[in-house]
């Protein structure tokens, strides 16, 4: 039997270099603020700054590939990162689950990870007949546990549901990662479709 992928959800993954002196001096210094569980900077728009100018270019190459291999969207639609904040989770923190509303794509730059610490992507459809599972694969799951890494960049689109688990253990004190939203520019739509909008 044949199995057709109807309607699928991609999650982007790239990898990015290590971040320069420059970078990781402008993060740590950051002011944060508390965000439920974790906490997260009190600039909401850190890739703008003059110290992150390379590595939003790098960041908007992975949108962009996103936007080319994925969406397949046409050249005169281009990604653009909207806000851009950082992350940090302790030990016993976690973040809760939650979606990105104003924005097509999110993602997240991991900074610095330990072994155990993973992203959590959930459907929010209820199913009506829960079936016990003999394997759990991503035709037959609710919830996807990924396992993230130093320098991974995950890409998604804004309306995926995602969370982290509580950091119940590590070798590092907090995780580190920088979080973005991506809203299209350009031309999007159709002119003969009457939906066309000039961004």
């Amino acid at each position: 039997m044949n199995y057709l992928p109807m309607f699928p959800t991609v999650v982007g993954q790239d990898y990015i270099r290590e971040l320069t002196f420059e970078e990781l001096n402008y993060i740590n210094s950051l002011e944060k603020r508390n965000n439920f569980s974790n906490k997260g900077s009190v600039e909401q728009y850190v890739l703008d700054k003059p110290e992150m100018t390379d590595l939003k270019q790098l960041i908007l190459q992975s949108c962009q590939n996103y936007f080319d291999n994925v969406l397949q969207a046409q050249k005169s639609c281009r990604p653009r990162i909207t806000q851009s904040w950082v992350n940090w989770t302790e030990i016993n923190k976690g973040h809760q689950e939650h979606h990105h509303p104003n924005s097509l794509l999110s993602g997240v730059l991991y900074i610095q990870t330990d072994d155990e610490d993973s992203v959590v992507f959930k459907k929010r459809e209820t199913p009506v007949i829960s079936i016990s599972v003999t394997d759990q694969t991503p035709m037959n799951s609710n919830i996807i546990q990924h396992k993230v890494t130093k320098g991974e960049i995950i890409i998604f689109p804004s309306t995926l549901w995602h969370g982290v688990p509580e950091r119940v253990k590590g070798k590092i004190e907090e995780r580190i990662s920088l979080a973005f939203n991506v809203f299209p520019e350009g031309i999007i739509g159709d002119h003969y479709n009457s939906n066309e909008l000039i961004l």
